[in-house]
Protein backbone atom coordinates (compact mmCIF):
# COMPACT_ATOMS: atom_id res chain seq x y z
CA UNK A 1 0.00 0.00 0.00
CA UNK A 2 2.82 2.41 0.87
CA UNK A 3 4.58 1.56 -2.38
CA UNK A 4 1.48 2.61 -4.30
CA UNK A 5 1.43 6.00 -2.53
CA UNK A 6 5.15 6.54 -3.20
CA UNK A 7 4.82 5.69 -6.90
CA UNK A 8 1.74 7.91 -7.25
CA UNK A 9 3.60 10.80 -5.62
CA UNK A 10 6.62 10.35 -7.89
CA UNK A 11 4.44 10.17 -10.99
CA UNK A 12 2.48 13.29 -10.02
CA UNK A 13 5.69 15.21 -9.28
CA UNK A 14 7.23 14.23 -12.60
CA UNK A 15 4.15 15.28 -14.57
CA UNK A 16 4.13 18.72 -12.90
CA UNK A 17 7.83 19.22 -13.68
CA UNK A 18 7.35 18.28 -17.33
CA UNK A 19 4.28 20.48 -17.80
CA UNK A 20 5.88 23.67 -16.45
CA UNK A 21 6.85 26.08 -19.24
CA UNK A 22 10.49 26.84 -19.89
CA UNK A 23 11.63 30.40 -19.39
CA UNK A 24 12.31 32.31 -22.59
CA UNK A 25 15.82 33.62 -23.21
CA UNK A 26 16.33 37.35 -22.73
CA UNK A 27 17.13 38.42 -26.29
CA UNK A 28 16.85 42.05 -27.22
CA UNK A 29 17.97 42.01 -30.82
CA UNK A 30 17.37 45.13 -32.86
CA UNK A 31 15.77 44.55 -36.23
CA UNK A 32 17.83 45.65 -39.21
CA UNK A 33 16.38 48.63 -41.00
CA UNK A 34 17.24 50.04 -44.38
CA UNK A 35 16.10 53.20 -46.13
CA UNK A 36 16.06 52.43 -49.85
CA UNK A 37 16.57 54.83 -52.72
CA UNK A 38 17.73 54.93 -56.35
CA UNK A 39 21.03 55.86 -57.92
CA UNK A 40 20.84 59.29 -59.54
CA UNK A 41 24.00 60.14 -61.47
CA UNK A 42 26.84 59.79 -58.96
CA UNK A 43 24.67 60.00 -55.82
CA UNK A 44 21.94 58.06 -54.05
CA UNK A 45 18.52 59.72 -53.98
CA UNK A 46 16.57 58.73 -50.87
CA UNK A 47 13.28 60.57 -50.33
CA UNK A 48 14.10 64.11 -51.53
CA UNK A 49 17.82 64.06 -50.65
CA UNK A 50 20.75 63.29 -52.94
CA UNK A 51 23.36 61.63 -50.73
CA UNK A 52 26.99 60.92 -51.58
CA UNK A 53 27.85 57.20 -51.75
CA UNK A 54 30.08 56.24 -48.81
CA UNK A 55 30.43 52.57 -49.74
CA UNK A 56 30.40 51.61 -53.41
CA UNK A 57 29.45 53.84 -56.32
CA UNK A 58 26.40 54.71 -58.42
CA UNK A 59 28.17 55.28 -61.75
CA UNK A 60 27.56 53.09 -64.79
CA UNK A 61 31.31 52.45 -65.11
CA UNK A 62 31.32 50.86 -61.63
CA UNK A 63 28.51 48.48 -62.58
CA UNK A 64 25.51 50.37 -61.15
CA UNK A 65 24.02 53.30 -63.09
CA UNK A 66 20.85 55.37 -62.83
CA UNK A 67 17.91 53.56 -61.25
CA UNK A 68 19.98 50.99 -59.34
CA UNK A 69 18.93 50.44 -55.74
CA UNK A 70 21.02 52.08 -53.02
CA UNK A 71 20.37 52.24 -49.27
CA UNK A 72 21.29 53.55 -45.84
CA UNK A 73 22.05 50.80 -43.33
CA UNK A 74 20.69 51.66 -39.87
CA UNK A 75 23.59 49.87 -38.14
CA UNK A 76 26.43 52.00 -39.50
CA UNK A 77 24.49 55.02 -40.88
CA UNK A 78 26.42 54.86 -44.18
CA UNK A 79 25.09 55.21 -47.71
CA UNK A 80 25.68 51.93 -49.56
CA UNK A 81 25.72 51.97 -53.37
CA UNK A 82 25.78 48.81 -55.51
CA UNK A 83 28.73 49.53 -57.81
CA UNK A 84 32.41 48.87 -57.22
CA UNK A 85 33.92 52.00 -55.81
Amino acid sequence: MQLLHVLTGLLAGASVAIASPASEPDTKLKARQFNYGKCNGTSCKIALSNLRCQIGSCTRQSGAGDGSTCWIDDRDQKVHCPGRG
